[in-house]
C-alpha cells in the first residue's frame, strides 16, 4: 500500500512539474522584442538631433530593456536572434554617437581656441582700438562664435564657460 501511495504521490508531482507553464508568454516575448527595438529607434533618433548624451543613463536603460528580453526568450526557449540583431544595431548607433560627439568637442576646442586667441591679441589694444577690432571682427572668429553660440546647449560646461567670458569680457567694451 505505501508503495502504491508513494507511487501515486510521485506520478502527481511528475505530473504537476511536466505540464508546469512558461512564466512567459509569446505576447510578453513580442512586447520585450518592441520595446528593445523602440528604444534603439530613439537613440537613434536623438543622436541624431543632438551630439552630447549621458551615455550611462541610456546604456542603463538599453541593458534593462534587453535583460527583460533575454529572460523572456530563455523561458519559452526561443531563438534570440533577433535581440541579438537588435544589440548590434544599438552597439553601432553609439558607436558612431560617440564618435561624432568626440568630433563635436574637437570642433568646439578648435571654435574656442580661435576666439581665444582673437581675444587675447584684441584685448592687449587701447579700448577705443579694440571697440574699432571688435566692430570689424574677423570673419574666422566670428564663424567661431557664431557656432558656439548655435551649439551653446550641448557644449561641456567648461566650454560654456569660456565662451560666456568671452561674451561678457566684449560686452565691457
Amino acid at each position: 500500500m505505501k508503495i502504491k501511495s508513494s507511487l501515486l504521490i510521485g506520478t502527481a508531482c511528475i505530473a504537476v512539474f511536466a505540464c508546469q507553464t512558461n512564466k512567459y508568454t509569446e505576447q510578453d516575448r513580442i512586447t520585450s522584442t518592441k520595446n528593445l527595438n523602440s528604444f534603439v529607434d530613439s537613440v537613434e533618433m536623438a543622436v541624431k538631433a543632438s551630439p552630447t548624451h549621458d551615455w550611462s543613463v541610456i546604456d542603463s536603460r538599453f541593458d534593462s530593456l534587453e535583460s527583460r528580453a533575454d529572460k523572456v526568450y530563455k523561458d519559452l526557449k526561443a531563438e534570440s536572434t533577433e535581440v541579438d540583431l537588435i544589440e548590434t544595431r544599438y552597439d553601432t548607433v553609439i558607436e558612431n554617437a560617440k564618435r561624432t560627439e568626440e568630433n563635436f568637442q574637437k570642433t568646439a576646442e578648435m571654435h574656442l581656441q580661435n576666439v581665444e586667441k582673437w581675444w587675447e591679441t584684441t584685448a592687449k589694444e587701447p579700448t577705443a582700438k579694440r571697440a574699432i577690432t571688435i566692430a570689424n571682427i574677423e570673419s574666422t572668429t566670428k564663424e567661431s562664435l557664431n557656432w558656439l553660440e548655435k551649439n551653446f546647449n550641448n557644449l561641456k560646461e567648461e566650454s560654456r564657460e569660456k565662451y560666456n567670458k568671452f561674451i561678457s569680457e566684449m560686452g565691457k567694451i
